[in-house]
């Protein structure tokens, strides 16, 4: 084993053995993605529901929190990009292109696909709401056309494997398949559902967003935890 090999591993084993601390609220979604990525990393991720010191968003939103022993780093997809960094399991791409394609996902999905979920889940009354409602929907439905059409010849998002886009577009569909969609829409976006099915029934998906995994049968989801899921943990022990 080389220098910078050798080095690279012990750097692992010690980013395996020191437990980080994640601050957010249980039922956040972003929240959620974290803990799921840091099973598929091995890394341990202790979370703190104490939100009092967060910062937020212009929208209100709390932005979650990783403390690490070289500091605190702040967003969902910084936080997402610096665990597949410190995994090799390689969720963040085997090469510089993949990891440029998750990255472009990462972006698609914060700025695309998280607001219009955001909205699909909101609440809305009267007639003038239903009408909104509805085009949110058909908003929700041109960005599913646009990744069912990617997911035809794909099994997943990039390459061969699981990555951070698989991670973070499936939590984010998590609770609209769960609590929007109906039968329906596993034949009109099949890909997308064929897709969505093998990443929630992965043990390190669902040991933090656990549930039935089809439309009408994920409402009762469990709030996320910060523990490993029993797979990861066997296979990092």
């Amino acid at each position: 084993m080389g220098n910078a090999e050798y080095m690279g591993s012990t750097l692992h084993i010690n980013i395996m053995a020191s437990i980080m601390k994640l601050v957010g609220k249980s039922d956040d979604v972003q929240v959620a993605k974290i803990l799921i990525a840091g099973n598929y990393a091995g890394v341990s991720i202790q979370l703190d529901t104490n939100t009092a010191g967060l910062k937020q968003t212009s929208a209100g939103t709390l932005i979650p929190e990783l403390h690490t022993n070289g500091g605190v780093i702040c967003f969902p997809s910084a936080i997402l990009r610096s665990i597949g960094s410190m995994s090799f399991a390689e969720i963040y791409g085997s090469t510089y292109y993949q990891k440029a394609q998750v990255d472009q996902w990462l972006d698609f999905i914060a700025s695309e696909v998280d607001p219009v979920v955001s909205l699909v889940l909101r609440p809305l009354q009267g007639a003038a709401g239903k009408a909104v409602a509805d085009s949110i929907k058909q908003d929700l439905d041109k960005l599913l056309r646009v990744i069912d059409s990617h997911l035809q010849n794909e099994t997943y998002l990039v390459g061969q494997g699981i990555t951070l886009a698989d991670i973070s577009l499936a939590a984010t569909l998590f609770h609209v398949y769960a609590n929007v969609f109906d039968v329906n829409k596993l034949s009109e976006f099949m890909h997308v559902g064929r897709w969505f099915m093998t990443i929630v029934h992965e043990p390190e998906f669902a040991a933090v967003l656990k549930g039935g995994h089809g439309p009408g049968q994920m409402g009762a989801a469990c709030p996320v935890s910060g523990k490993a899921a029993p797979a990861a943990a066997a296979a990092h022990g």
